[in-house]
Parts: structure tokens; C-alpha cells; sequence
């Protein structure tokens, strides 16, 4: 095994660095291995998410916190290796353009045009790194139109239409941005970056990885997408698919009907979907489960009028649609955790963390009104909170709190589970983060604005509760601030309180701040959960 590893490591690595053989040997290997086709999905999104903003210095800490650390795994050294002679090849490149005259720039540019021009030349495709599956000529693809938002990012800095916008290459490898491809059938796609996907016919495409949505008129009925181990047929309809590194599909009808089909447990499961249905299938753990069908997780044009994004997933290191590969953060030090519970924390710097490097988030503290007022973002406005234990009690936790083995944690069952109205929010489709008392988290809603050109962050969601409850029950207190100021305090929560429905509208400040403190009992059984939190964009008008 370790060798095998070794190998596929090998081929990725090189695959990376632009080697066509290897690239081959990828697209063969995939085809035959789930694995194999696990893995690469994986590494390819780290490879995308490097150089997702175009930056030109990549942090080599966020690299090493996403790259797996399975033993026997050569990875992280060579992908270390492969950014290094990246980052020379793109130095080396940026001195060479610069000693180029545009003249001859000009010159070569005719020299293509006249080459592609030439009756029966065969057009030239450039190899793209993102891409492991072989490059079909020019005239056997389907004749599919291809629009990009102005913040579309692609290999090569450039999107793989021709002249009049059609698809140069069946591959379709968005890294950053939307785009919107037109299908020749009729049947267009909204595609949300990071996105691969194949075109296999005039009305048919495969999805390696991704988020989009589809819009299928009655003309285009019968249109096919092919996901792992997913196949959706379209009887014209509005629709939703989003493919995660770990072969997980969420499936939602917006409108009409589909027809989904699945291979679970050895057995070939047929279902048809209608509106305002959803289901998410996990073929490799064997499960078919509906979920909550919800439009607003999906980009639906190349501007969009509004989406709102998975803040659980956002502290945890993600882009709000589910990528965060982190547990969440730890709120002593501001960094990023995966592994079982902390169980108590106390900061022997008792004050606010900064965060520069996980989104978002702008930083963490543990509060406490012993010390004085609190400073609870990076403008360095201040907050003077009630006297606490100065103790957290592990970290802010996507999924909710964890327990340590001794308070009764265990991995069946790793917390009291995030059940907020009858409603479990660690279930398919939905989501939690744990902010047991004392913690702080401030989020930099600037920053999220900036990742979606044309909108502005417009409301915060969420349910609101304190589930702590074991022989005894928590008290705890919850805080809302925006830059520093309290729009928001909900006192004395227990498991036995009403859970809370927060909406809190955002009119142009930066600095977001959610508090969870003890009720002056100590923080013990203080489990504040908030439950499908969710940050709401709007398009600028």
C-alpha cells in the first residue's frame, strides 16, 4: 500500500507540475479507481485553492494544514516542492514578457491567427494542469456557448472559448469565479467555481467536482448529468447538484422534475425528485437521505441577485459551500483544529487573536469582564462583558461541541447533539457551530463582500439555543456586535428556554462579533449552538 501511495502521489505531483504523461496516466487510473479518484478530486482542490485569488506568494502554512498527513505519504514534501518551482517558473516568466516588444507579441499573435485560419488545420488546444482527462479535437465537441462573470478565474488566465465564445476543449475547469454554459440542446448551466466538469454530448455533461445549477427548457428534455455514482436525468426542470471532494451529492429541484439514479449497497436505486425536494447521496457510505431544499445555496446567473453562504463552514476554513476540510478553530490562538474534543481552555494571553489567513474570520478571544473591556476585532473597538470563568470549553466547533472521553464523549457519539427545535442540525443538509462559553468570534464581512463582486452582505441567520443538558443544565449568555457595538443580547439561555430565531440585518458595517458567555455559574453544561447559521448577499443597487 504505502508504495501504491507513493506512486499515485507521484502522478499527481507531476500532473501538477504540467506533465502530460502523467496527466494520462491520471485520466486511465480514475476511470477504474474510486480511490484513486477520491484523492486526486482532493488535491486538485487544494491546487485550486492556492491560487484561487491569482495571489503571487502562497502561504505555505494554509498548504500544510489542508494536505493530508496519512502515514507513507510523500505529498506534502512534493507538493512543496512543486509550488516552489512553480513560484520560479512564474518569476522567470515575468521577466521574459518583460523583455519581449510588443511588436513581436503582435507578430506572433498573427502568426496563430493565420495558422488557425488555414483550411483543414486541426485547432490547437493548450494543455490545461486542472484537467486529467485527454483533450478531444476541436471538431468533436459539442458546440456549447461558454460566458464567464468579469472575476471568472481559469487556467492560463483565460477562459477556453474561441472568437464567437465556443468551447475549445470538453474539459471545463472554472477555479474561481461563475460562469454560465450554454449547452447546444438548450440546457444551460450556472457553474460556481471551483468547478470541473466534461462535456460528453450536445445534452449530457459530467461533474468531477463542484456546485451548479440547471436550467433545462422542454426542448432539451432528457438532458443527463453524470455525478459519482450519481445520474440525474432532467425532465425539464430547474435544478441544483453539488459534488464534494468526498463524494457526497446534494441533489435540489427548484422546479419540474427529475429523475436521480444511484448505485447504494450493490443495489440500483431509482427515485424521481419534484419541486422543493431534496436529497443528498453518499454512494461510498452508502446512503440516500432527503434534505431540506434550499434555492439560496446556489448561484443561479453570472449575477446574481442574492445567495447566502454556510457561515459554519466559513470559520472553519471554507468558502461558505461546504469545502472546509478543518474541525474549526481554536479560540486561544486563533488557528485551525481537527481531532476530538479540547475539553477546558484557558488563554494565558487572555486577550483578542488576530486571524489573517483563515477567510473571513478577523479573530478570536475568550472573555471575561475581570480584566476590563474587551477588544473584539482588528479596529480595536472594545466591549466590556460580565465577569466569566475565563475558561472556553473546546474549540468553536463546525457541527457543534465535542466532549472529552471522560465528560462522556465518544465517537458514536462525540457531543450532545445539536438538536435546536426538534430538528438535529449535524443531519444531512443541515448545519451547526458549538460556541461553548466563553468564546469570541469576529468575522471581517468586508472581506466576504470583496470574494463576491456586485454584492454586499445584507443579514446574518440563525437559530439560537443552549442544548447543555445532562444531569444537570447550562445558564449561558449570547452577544451580537457590529463594529463593537451590541444589536443583540440574549440572557440566561437554557436547554428548557425557547429557541431563538436571529435575524440580524447588516447596513454597511464591517466587523460581525457573536459572543457566548457563562451566566456567572461557571461555564459547565454551557453548550450554545447555533444552528444552520448563514450569511445572506444581496446584489448592489
Amino acid at each position: 500500500m504505502p508504495s501504491e501511495q507513493h506512486d499515485l502521489d507521484r502522478l499527481i505531483a507531476d500532473h501538477l507540475a504540467g506533465d502530460e504523461s502523467a496527466s494520462h496516466q491520471l485520466a486511465a487510473l480514475v476511470e477504474r479507481d474510486p480511490t484513486a479518484r477520491a484523492q486526486v478530486a482532493l488535491h486538485l482542490t487544494i491546487d485550486r485553492s492556492l491560487t484561487q485569488l491569482g495571489a503571487d506568494v502562497i502561504d505555505i502554512n494554509q498548504v500544510m494544514h489542508a494536505l493530508p498527513q496519512a502515514r507513507g505519504s510523500t505529498m506534502p514534501t512534493r507538493v512543496l516542492r512543486q509550488l516552489a518551482t512553480r513560484e520560479r517558473r512564474q518569476r522567470r516568466q515575468q521577466r521574459q514578457r518583460l523583455l519581449i516588444p510588443l511588436a513581436v507579441a503582435a507578430l506572433l499573435l498573427l502568426s496563430v491567427l493565420a495558422l488557425f485560419m488555414r483550411p483543414g488545420a486541426p485547432a490547437a488546444v493548450t494543455p490545461t494542469p486542472g484537467v486529467i482527462a485527454t483533450v478531444t479535437p476541436a471538431e468533436g465537441l459539442p458546440r456549447a456557448i461558454l460566458r464567464s462573470s468579469p472575476h471568472a478565474q481559469w487556467p492560463h488566465r483565460r477562459a477556453p472559448v474561441d472568437a464567437d465564445g465556443r468551447v475549445t476543449t470538453r474539459n471545463i475547469d472554472l477555479r474561481a469565479g461563475f460562469a454560465e454554459l450554454e449547452m447546444p440542446s438548450g440546457a444551460t448551466l450556472v457553474l460556481q467555481g471551483p468547478t470541473l466538469l466534461e462535456l460528453t454530448g450536445n445534452n449530457s455533461v459530467r461533474l468531477t467536482l463542484g456546485r451548479l445549477a440547471g436550467y433545462v427548457p422542454q426542448r432539451a428534455k432528457g438532458f443527463t448529468l453524470q455525478a459519482e455514482g450519481v445520474r440525474v436525468v432532467d425532465l425539464g426542470t430547474a435544478f441544483g447538484l453539488a459534488q464534494d471532494v468526498g463524494g457526497i451529492a446534494d441533489l435540489h429541484v427548484f422546479s419540474g422534475e427529475i429523475e436521480a439514479s444511484a448505485h447504494i449497497d450493490g443495489v440500483d436505486t431509482v427515485r424521481r425528485l419534484h419541486a422543493n425536494q431534496a436529497v443528498r447521496v453518499d454512494v461510498r457510505g452508502g446512503s440516500w437521505a432527503m434534505v431540506p431544499c434550499d434555492p439560496s445555496r446556489f448561484i443561479h446567473g453570472l449575477r446574481p441577485q442574492g445567495f447566502s453562504l454556510d457561515f459554519a463552514d466559513l470559520v472553519a476554513g471554507g468558502d461558505g459551500f461546504g469545502t472546509a476540510a478543518a474541525d474549526g478553530i481554536d479560540p486561544s490562538n486563533g488557528e485551525l483544529y481537527s481531532g476530538p474534543s479540547l475539553g477546558f481552555i484557558e488563554d494565558w494571553k487572555p486577550f483578542f487573536h488576530p486571524v489573517s489567513d483563515i477567510g473571513p474570520v478577523d479573530g478570536v478571544f475568550i472573555p471575561d469582564g475581570r480584566l476590563g473591556p474587551t477588544v473584539v476585532d482588528s479596529a480595536n473597538h472594545q466591549f466590556q462583558f460580565p465577569e466569566t470563568s475565563g475558561k472556553a470549553y473546546d474549540i468553536i466547533r463546525r457541527g457543534g461541541t465535542y466532549d472529552t472521553p471522560q465528560n462522556g464523549g465518544r465517537p458514536q457519539q462525540p457531543g450532545i447533539p445539536p438538536v435546536i427545535g426538534g430538528i438535529n442540525y449535524r443531519a444531512p443538509g443541515r448545519n451547526a457551530l458549538g460556541m461553548h462559553a466563553n468564546v469570541g468570534l469576529s468575522v471581517d464581512l468586508q472581506h466576504i463582500a470583496y470574494a463576491h463582486p456586485g454584492l454586499r452582505v445584507e443579514r446574518f441567520t440563525t437559530m439560537l439555543a443552549n442544548v447543555g443538558r445532562k444531569l444537570d443544565q447550562g445558564r449561558a449568555d449570547f452577544w451580537v456586535l457590529l463594529d463593537g457595538k451590541l444589536v443583540g443580547h440574549y440572557p440566561e439561555m437554557t436547554p428548557d428556554s425557547t429557541p431563538l430565531a436571529l435575524d440580524i440585518a447588516i447596513d454597511g458595517q464591517r466587523y460581525l462579533t457573536l459572543v457566548s458567555t457563562d451566566g456567572g455559574n461557571g461555564s459547565t453544561l454551557d453548550w450554545v449552538t447555533l444552528g444552520d447559521p448563514r450569511i445572506h448577499l444581496r446584489e448592489i443597487r
